[in-house]
């Protein structure tokens, strides 16, 4: 590996050349000189070149194997310059470890998921109909019996469940079949409604 000279490095940051002026003044690589001139100043090149270009197209749509190749350009300046020469849209490829981590936690949300593969939900969502992954399921709540008799009491009656809650005076989910936490009071409001009894036994 030839190591730098500081005359060397006076041409890789000279801006009044040109890269391509500079590599063939060097006798160096255009990735190279590159690469040194981001190293001391931070430059950034500015024109592409046709094997760069070549890539673009050979390699679409895989953006992350493309950046791979291409270590001197920024994942931005690739989709932008790709846009100019006319490469369609860049598609992330789902390589067969995220895949796999999509099947094997599908106890996770598509936004968590996409925070762990640095990816969005909605790319997520695409993933899962694309490979047949089933979507997350929200969890299942086991009905209170105090909810599910008052149920009852209200179906044996002439009312359906939104007219007895109105005239209960009880919020409009208290007769939801699945709920995080029952309205008790509520339950208490629409059974008294009905006809029945509410009463709470104490175990000893």
């Amino acid at each position: 590996m030839r190591r730098w000279t500081p005359d060397e490095d006076k041409v890789a940051i000279d801006k009044t050349l040109t890269l391509d002026q500079r590599a063939q003044i060097l006798d160096r690589s255009r990735v190279a000189v590159s690469r040194r001139c981001t190293s001391l100043l931070g430059c950034e090149i500015k024109d592409w070149t046709a094997e760069e270009d070549g890539l673009l197209h050979s390699l679409h749509p895989d953006l992350d194997e493309i950046c791979r190749r291409l270590p001197h350009r920024s994942r931005a300046a690739i989709i932008k310059r790709a846009g100019r020469i006319g490469v369609p849209t860049f598609v992330r490829v789902w390589t067969t470890g995220h895949i796999q981590f999509l099947r094997s936690n599908t106890h996770l949300t598509d936004v968590e998921i996409g925070r762990q593969l640095g990816r969005t939900a909605g790319a997520v969502l695409r993933a899962r109909l694309a490979y047949g992954v089933p979507k997350a399921l929200p969890p299942t709540w086991t009905a209170d019996p105090l909810l599910v008799d008052v149920r009852k009491l209200v179906d044996a009656s002439a009312l359906n469940h939104a007219e007895a809650v109105r005239r209960a005076g009880a919020s409009r989910g208290t007769l939801k079949s699945r709920q995080r936490r029952i309205n008790s009071s509520g339950l208490i409001k629409v059974a008294e409604l009905v006809g029945g009894e509410v009463y709470a036994v104490w175990d000893d």
